[in-house]
């Protein structure tokens, strides 16, 4: 702060500390003071490891750099500075005095002379908790966080038990120097190292595969670490918890620990329903934790406890309320593969759902399980194969990770009948139950469908199809054909994803109706899929029934908005379950354009509503179904012809609709390893080939990610991630990682059609000349200044590729035979973010620069 007038012997004051959050406070005494800031220097976004070096074994440079391009440059801060604004860097060495860039994620220990400096996030993220099953029962169940050992973390556990990382290095570090001759992370207990891990370097988290048993000590494989998933637990009040449910006497001592430790305690107890924890402030809680045991169902109460805020009471979710229940069938439809390897006796030995069920959601990689016989079996994938009146198997889905996208329901064994129904096709008198779903999924006007020969072939039937089509949301019931159970009829479910138990609220679910009582899920979700304007439903009446039955919501605001559960704390609410509409992948999703609609259409197609209108468009042969008018005081629906475009002349009294479908969705691959990012959550979907797995996150709304390993035959091990994505990085190991993208490039006109026309002041540039499509418009995407890309054909078959950079007021194209043209359509990140100037994957229409960082405006 300098002060003109001066103060206390002095103009100039230096403030030493955090970064101020404003420029201050001219007031009376000192009104002609001046603020200044000082720039961000970017080595605060860098993790800091002395006597390391980024890079095991060595550091791979950024592609097309050298060491000669920064060897001069000895200041940390310049060198932060350097790595910022090159692209693919994510950390670097001060080297013999010198900047040393570099790619890779890992860090080297034990390297004198040289300074580490990784970018914050992208060091493996340790959780604070970690469970371990094993067959040496006296190192099951939680291990929490309590410190750290040579820089890696240190747990204890059950019975004393203690997990953390050895150097083989130090001869006091048993397991490492005497027993694996390498670095470890080791389990001990009793005074002996009964498990190990080979990781040398820290190479290798916890709660990788690999183990190591000492039968000389009595520890037997097989063991399993994996992160406990949190759930979703409902805050109650503000004081202690009491009621005839959960008996104050059978309450447990949790310790002092965070909430998240809390929350995991109670995970693995399944008694457990209600947390107290001790402690709470705005930055969290942590304190005293008490966990309150009983069964689900039984009252709960305030207990009146005097509190100042700091004391807090969350209710565990309602376990089986996680799951869709099926009758005769089982999860895994070609055999249910197990969590950690193996069927466990302490497994088998559980025969009440709701106790299964707490078992399964404990796990990230649990997908579903069956009631097998009165015994509970945990499995790794979601995927349902249907039985015939059996009714030894009960399947239970997560409903957290079941995305009805291009799925069906079952019905019944018999025909579907009803104002839905209306119109029967018979598309074949020899089709499985899968080749008739997939027809009727490719078709537009199919609603349903009806496939016989099921009574010979119960697992995939094989007869007749029929196709069903009628008004989308009409009624719908059992057409008694007297069949004999022959049949199977199933309807095609709206793409919707689960939200939460609970009521919408937020930017997309601003407003809310009641559409009506007495509703199935389907019925509500049918409904709003023919409403283009609605974003989400809450149906109730599902506790006792997978399918629902109740009254049915109906929420609006802006299509991509967030939402969040916004249930008042009353127990006796009992919300109900929250589905979204999947936006892209599969399906689409029209959105009101700010113009008006122009005047070269086709119509009148009749009055209709806008969701009617929709409906007559994608149906009409002759329209472009990407584009609709529709005039609201007459309800007059018109379309713009197929290939063609828009008149000159709009018209004020008609509103312009267009219609995205998601075929912008890319699946980046962002390197080798397993994705990994702050507070995931992954779901291993069985085998697939590497681009069945990309295509499984791409229609999947809430996946960001998906990574491929364990080659078996010609497919891969395909796990899918869903969270925040933040501090997105890869976790070292035999794998590849694709993360998902919306491309901000879209083509103008058919491939083939034309040449860019940029006016504005932009100028083009040749980047290569064998590129793809996707290499080029990925290019454009990831440019912060590029507008437009173009492909042309080259010379010996190859494409070039040229990308308009700088200032652009319109991007067209013209018609060259061969020649595409890609515009860049839409911002990528929030205004106010900083970015370097040539970071991938961000895009934005203008910048402002600030040193050598730019901020979007």
């Amino acid at each position: 702060e300098y002060y003109q007038s001066g103060w206390d012997n002095s103009k100039c004051k230096l403030m030493l500390g955090n970064v101020p959050a404003t420029q201050g406070d001219s007031g009376n005494r000192w009104q002609d003071a001046t603020c200044h800031i000082k720039p961000v220097t970017g080595l605060d976004e860098f993790d800091k490891f002395d006597n390391a070096h980024v890079g095991n074994p060595s550091c791979v440079y950024p592609d097309g750099t050298s060491m000669a391009d920064w060897d001069t440059i000895t200041d940390p801060t310049l060198c932060a500075l350097k790595c910022l604004d090159t692209l693919g860097c994510v950390g670097f060495n001060i080297n013999g005095g010198k900047c040393q860039l570099c790619v890779d994620r890992d860090v080297k220990a034990n390297v004198n002379g040289i300074t580490a400096y990784l970018k914050s996030g992208y060091a493996h993220n340790y959780p604070d908790v970690i469970q371990v099953q094993s067959a040496f029962s006296r190192v099951n169940g939680l291990f929490q966080m309590v410190g750290h050992k040579h820089g890696f973390p240190r747990y204890t556990g059950p019975n004393g038990a203690t997990l953390s990382f050895e150097r083989q290095a130090v001869n006091s570090d048993w397991a490492a120097a005497h027993w694996l001759q390498s670095d470890v992370w080791t389990i001990l207990e009793g005074g002996h190292h009964r498990f190990a891990l080979r990781s040398p370097g820290g190479s290798k988290p916890p709660t990788q595969s690999g183990w190591e048993a000492r039968t000389d000590v009595g520890a037997q494989l097989p063991i399993d670490l994996w992160t406990p998933v949190a759930q979703d637990y409902t805050f109650l009040f503000n004081a202690c918890p009491r009621g005839s449910g959960i008996p104050y006497n059978n309450a447990v001592n949790g310790g002092a620990v965070t909430r998240a430790v809390c929350e995991a305690k109670c995970n693995a107890d399944p008694a457990c329903r209600v947390i107290e924890m001790a402690g709470c402030s705005a930055g969290g809680c942590v304190g005293q934790c008490m966990l309150y045991r009983g069964s689900e169902g039984g009252e709960i109460r305030n207990g009146g406890c005097t509190t100042d805020g700091s004391m807090k009471s969350f209710l565990k979710p309602t376990s089986i309320s996680k799951f869709a229940r099926y009758g005769s069938a089982h999860v895994g439809k070609n055999g249910c593969a197990y969590p950690g390897g193996s069927w466990s006796a302490d497994l088998q030995a559980i025969g009440d759902p709701a106790q299964c069920a707490l078992r399964c959601l404990a796990r990230s990689d649990c997908g579903g399980f069956n009631i097998n016989h009165g015994k509970c079996q945990l499995c790794t994938t979601s995927d349902i194969k249907p039985l015939v009146n059996n009714n030894n198997l009960r399947a239970y889905v997560r409903t957290g990770q079941e995305v009805h996208t291009g799925a069906f329901e079952y019905l019944w064994a018999d025909c579907p009948r009803g104002d839905a129904a209306a119109t029967a096709t018979k598309i074949s008198d020899s089709l499985t139950r899968a080749q008739c779903m997939a027809l009727c999924e490719a078709s537009p006007s199919c609603n349903g469908m009806e496939v016989t020969g099921c009574l010979g072939n119960p697992a995939d039937c094989g007869g007749q199809c029929y196709h069903f089509s009628g008004v989308s949301d009409g009624s719908l019931r059992d057409g008694n054909c007297g069949h004999g159970g022959d049949s199977n009829a199933l309807w095609k479910l709206p793409a919707y994803t689960f939200l939460f138990t609970g009521c919408p609220r937020g930017v997309g679910a601003a407003t809310w109706k009641q559409i009506g009582s007495s509703l199935t899920k389907a019925d509500c979700m049918r409904r709003c899929d023919a409403d283009i304007h609605c974003n989400a439903i809450e149906i109730l009446g599902c506790r006792d029934n997978p399918q629902c039955l109740g009254d049915c919501y109906h929420f609006y605001g802006t299509s991509d908005g967030a939402i969040h559960n916004e249930c008042t704390n009353d127990l006796a609410q009992y919300p109900g379950s929250a589905y979204r509409k999947l936006q892209g992948g599969s399906r689409c999703q029209w959105s009101l354009q700010a113009g008006k609609a122009c005047g070269n259409t086709i119509g009148p197609l009749g009055k209709l509503t806008e969701t009617q209108c929709a409906v007559a468009i994608v149906k009409n042969p002759q329209c472009d179904s990407n584009i609709m008018a529709w005039e609201p005081s007459t309800q007059t629906c018109r379309c713009v012809p197929k290939g063609g475009v828009c008149g000159a002349s709009d018209n004020a009294n008609w509103n312009l609709y267009t219609r995205r479908c998601g075929d912008t969705i890319l699946m980046e691959t962002f390197g080798s390893g397993f994705c990994r990012f702050d507070n995931y959550q992954v779901q291993n979907i069985g085998h697939f080939t590497e681009q069945q797995c990309k295509d499984k996150c791409k229609v999947m709304p809430t996946c960001i990610a998906s990574d491929i390993s364990s080659l078996s035959g010609n497919t891969w091990k395909c796990q899918l991630y869903t969270g925040s994505g933040t501090n997105f990085r890869l976790q070292s190991g035999d794998a590849k990682c694709f993360k998902k993208r919306f491309s901000s490039m879209t083509a103008l006109g058919n491939k083939g059609s034309g040449r860019c026309v940029v006016s504005g002041g932009a100028q083009i540039g040749w980047i290569s000349n064998d590129a793809t499509d996707d290499y080029c418009t990925q290019s454009c995407d990831a440019s912060i200044d590029c507008v437009a890309a173009e492909t042309r054909p080259g010379g010996s078959g190859q494409q070039q590729c040229h990308l308009w950079r700088g200032a652009a007021t319109s991007v067209t194209s013209t018609s060259q035979q061969g020649t595409t043209c890609w515009k860049k359509e839409r911002n990528c990140i929030k205004a106010g973010t900083i970015v370097s100037k040539y970071q991938r994957g961000k895009c934005c229409q203008s910048f402002q620069q600030k040193g050598m960082r730019w901020v979007c405006t």
